[in-house]
């Protein structure tokens, strides 16, 4: 027999003869007042072909009656199933009724640390990170191109990756033919070619929450072995309800079992978006909690249809040093391309797309946004930001970034309360 252990996945082939005969599973195995409860799948083998003959149904391993005996034993009476299942069931339970495994702490040389990020300083070598902010800012390009990143070796957004492997891309919102024609922009773009690709991006659209579908991913996981795991978005792979607690700490707990980096694509509150502020990920305060790394990304009044100017900002960090806001362009290159009959009609289609990281991009108005609060403090005394975005009908995150830009030069901080009073240099 060939046993596999992993977490709560338990998988048990059967072989006679060099030859294997059936495979048992049993997931999300857990006890429960004195019950040691799991989902078992038994297939039967036979001649290289796959039988399902049980799919995942939810037992009591220690009380519930076997299923499949007989459809098994029509199959292939000359092997004792019953004997089979016992094994099955005993071994199971022992491992699930196995105290957690602890493991003593021990200091590392130098030779022994490994890289805190992934891809620096975006997505981290452990633990889930996380992109948000409105929709349409790009949240998915940035996504795919960190994902070329890490199995081309190159630099593509952020640094250059600390290990490659391979991406699997769970994809909730698009399509594989989006997600390829993407692709083919950015690496045409960033002078890539695709035999650089020393690994793959595969592409999933799950049919169901990450929580339900952790068997088939664990499974994925192990065929594959990426280097990460990409999440787009996190609300419609959480499923359920976005502002409960109780999916969203099921959905980060799936992520966490999976034994690989996460990057999570999730998009900001109504809220913040109405008020110009890059905060909060959409949904429960779980998802913030259950984050080690967390970068906002908003796009700048500069934009136009063929560029997107985007503010990063770094709103949570557990392990690394805090990271200043950072500047991206991306560049989209369209070119008309004939389709129908005759080639009769013509669409722009994206040929190639460029990204660069940059400082951060002000919006065009703010040099004169700083005139216009220095002639409000100067009129009306010191005064926080809120108050002067309301008096003068400007957006919250460009009063805060403008005071911020000329702290120390033309105006400085009054007070350190929240909010912040300001006023100009004595």
């Amino acid at each position: 027999m060939i046993e596999y252990h992993d977490e709560d996945y338990h998988s048990y082939t059967f072989v006679t003869d060099d030859n294997p005969v059936a495979k048992f599973e049993i997931t999300g195995a857990y006890q429960d007042k004195g019950a040691v409860w799991g989902e078992v799948s038994v297939t039967y083998l036979f001649d290289g072909q796959e039988e399902p003959v049980i799919s995942f149904k939810r037992l009591n391993m220690l009380t519930d009656k076997r299923p499949g005996i007989e459809d098994l034993s029509a199959k292939a009476d000359m092997w004792d199933w019953d004997a089979y299942y016992e094994e099955v069931t005993r071994k199971t339970v022992a491992a699930v009724r196995q105290p957690p495994k602890h493991n003593k702490m021990n200091t590392r040389d130098d030779e022994g640390l490994t890289a805190a990020f992934l891809v620096g300083p975006f997505v981290l070598n452990e633990g889930v990170s996380l992109l948000f902010g409105p929709g349409g800012t790009g949240k998915s390009m940035i996504g795919l191109g960190i994902a070329i990143s890490v199995t081309s070796g190159r630099t593509v957004f952020g640094n250059k990756p600390s290990r490659m492997g391979n991406v699997i891309y769970l994809d909730y919102e698009d399509t594989l033919t989006t997600h390829e024609n993407r692709m083919t922009a950015i690496l045409r773009g960033m002078n890539i070619e695709e035999e650089e690709m020393e690994y793959d991006i595969h592409h999933l659209k799950p049919r169901q929450s990450i929580a339900r579908s952790r068997r088939d991913l664990l499974g994925l996981i192990r065929e594959l072995q990426p280097a990460l795991v990409i999440v787009d978005s996190v609300g419609l792979a959480r499923g359920g309800d976005a502002m409960g607690s109780e999916d969203t700490i099921r959905l980060f707990s799936t992520l966490g079992a999976l034994g690989v980096p996460v990057l999570g694509i999730d998009h900001m509150t109504k809220d913040d978006v109405r008020g110009g502020k890059m905060l909060t990920p959409y949904g429960s305060i779980y998802t913030v909690n259950s984050v080690r790394l967390a970068w906002s990304v908003k796009a700048t009044d500069l934009s136009d249809d063929n560029n997107t100017y985007l503010n990063l900002v770094q709103t949570k960090r557990n392990t690394v040093a805090r990271h200043d806001a950072m500047g991206a362009h991306i560049m989209f290159h369209n070119e008309l391309m004939p389709f129908g009959e005759d080639n009769a009609i013509t669409e722009p289609v994206l040929r190639k797309v460029t990204m660069e990281m940059s400082n951060v991009w002000w919006d065009a108005d703010e040099d004169s946004t700083i005139d216009r609060l220095l002639e409000y403090m100067s009129t009306n005394g010191n005064a926080s930001g809120p108050e002067m975005a309301t008096a003068l009908n400007l957006k919250a995150d460009t009063v805060t970034r403008t005071l911020r830009r000329h702290e120390g030069d033309r105006v400085e901080k009054k007070t350190r309360t929240n909010p912040v009073i300001w006023g100009v240099p004595e």
